[in-house]
């Protein structure tokens, strides 16, 4: 490294930071002053690594959410007009039972529910989603 190009600065160290340092260049055969601008340039190029990913990051959950949403809401619409179709229909068999003279709607009702309900829990193999 360039001496003209370093800009002297002083930092106070605990003594045990300062001696692990002194250990680490003995081993090494480098000055402190070396190991530690090693480490600041290692510790910069990490953090700057970091926030590169925190910006990649953040971009890739906005295009997925940019491209989910749209589906999202289509999903919403339908499920809104399953359901109404389908109180729709109910009503409407309720009403056509009522004038056919079955006046027991309300218990067709509830064991048609019931059995509606074990129909969509049990597991279906052939199905594709």
């Amino acid at each position: 490294m360039n001496q003209n190009k370093l800009k002297p600065i002083t930092i106070r160290l605990p003594l045990d930071i300062y001696r692990n340092l002194q250990c680490i260049g003995n081993e090494r055969g480098e000055s402190v002053a070396v190991i530690v601008r090693r480490i600041i340039s290692e510790a910069l190029a990490s953090d700057a690594a970091v926030s590169s990913l925190d910006i990649i990051r953040s971009a890739t959950r906005e295009v997925i959410r940019n491209e989910v949403k749209p589906l999202e809401n289509r999903l919403a619409k339908l499920n809104a007009k399953t359901g109404m179709a389908s109180a729709t229909a109910m009503f409407m068999l309720v009403q056509t039972l009522d004038d056919l003279g079955k006046h027991d709607c309300v218990e067709i009702y509830e064991k048609s529910r019931k059995k509606a309900h074990a129909y969509l829990k049990e597991r279906n193999d052939h199905e594709v989603f």
